[in-house]
């Protein structure tokens, strides 16, 4: 995903994001049984390392996910032991992660691209009403950034008329996760996300609008989903 001229002039910070960290909370609200609270985050890009270090930045919208995806790594970067407990049901909203992007343009990020996201789904149920990823991509896109967004969510089909643009430009790749095509499987271990069949139907429309997709399958777990 090659980057232009126009590059995204974004401050470096050489700290590394705290993954559930932010100041006070603004606001408390619930989405069925979860708990959504607004913040103001402290940083809003991190350095990648790990099995993303093919990225060299990445950027979670949100702390949190209301997935409740019985596998996920994330929970273990929660400090609090009771948000660490109760993973799935609640999600912090970086309020202002499109401030965050915009201001202080010290350094531009000149050949460097963002993954979407790594501790968090961009495209849970609260995104549409938020639209903090769509935001963020509204700036990317205009500043010809690349960017690789991973989800589970059939929700990403909502940013189709920007992906397409994206793509044109080779600055997008969407990889979705399909742990399982069985439902019983999928509802087991991922029980707030959307069911195999939406996800395939987002891949099919994705595709026909010229958006690289990939599949990510994962977890593969022996006797369960290795045969598929």
């Amino acid at each position: 995903m090659p980057n232009d001229a126009n590059q995204l002039a974004l401050p470096r910070d050489e700290s590394t994001e705290e993954a559930m960290g932010a100041t006070a909370p603004a606001r408390r609200t619930r989405l069925g049984q979860s708990a959504i609270t607004s913040i103001d985050a402290k940083s809003i890009l991190t350095p990648s390392s790990g099995f993303i270090s093919a990225y060299d930045y990445t950027r979670n919208p949100y702390s949190g996910c209301t997935f409740g995806c019985s596998y996920c790594y994330a929970a273990f970067f929660v400090r609090d032991r009771e948000e660490r407990n109760d993973w799935g049901r609640w999600v912090k909203v970086k309020e202002n992660a499109l401030a965050l992007l915009q201001k202080r343009r010290r350094k531009p990020l000149v050949n460097k691209t963002i993954y979407m996201s790594s501790v968090t789904d961009p495209y849970q149920p609260i995104e549409r009403d938020h639209r903090i990823t769509r935001e963020v991509l509204e700036v990317l896109d205009r500043a010809s950034h690349p960017v690789g967004i991973v989800t589970k969510s059939a929700g990403v089909v909502r940013d189709i008329d920007i992906l397409a643009r994206m793509a044109e430009r080779d600055l997008v790749k969407v990889a979705i996760s399909v742990t399982s095509l069985d439902r019983r499987i999928a509802r087991s271990m991922e029980p707030r996300a959307a069911t195999p069949p939406k996800r395939i139907d987002a891949i099919r429309q994705l595709t026909s609008a010229g958006i690289p997709v990939a599949v990510m399958v994962a977890p593969i777990i022996p006797a369960l989903t290795d045969s598929e």
